[in-house]
C-alpha cells in the first residue's frame, strides 16, 4: 500500500485531488456538503427566530391611530 502524497482536504485532511477554486481550495465534496448543510440549518434557525420576533411585534403593536376626544381647530 502506497501513501498518498497529493493535496489534502483542508478540513478533514483526507485526500483531495481536485482544486475547488479560490474559496474552497482543496476541500473534499463531503466537507463542503457538511459545511453547506450546517450553514443552511443556522440560516433556518435565524429566519425562524426573526419570524417569531416579527409576529410578536405585529400582535402586540397597536397600529391604529389614537382617537382624539376633541376635534382640532374647534
Amino acid at each position: 500500500m502506497t501513501d498518498y502524497h497529493g493535496p489534502r482536504c483542508r478540513s478533514c485532511n483526507g485526500p483531495c485531488w481536485q482544486w475547488k477554486g479560490d474559496v474552497w481550495g482543496y476541500t473534499c465534496t463531503a466537507c463542503i456538503n457538511d459545511h453547506l448543510q450546517a450553514a443552511a440549518a443556522r440560516a433556518d434557525a435565524r429566519d425562524q427566530k426573526a419570524r417569531k420576533r416579527n409576529l410578536a411585534k405585529l400582535l402586540h403593536n397597536n397600529a391604529s391611530p389614537a382617537v382624539r376626544k376633541v376635534a382640532s381647530g374647534r
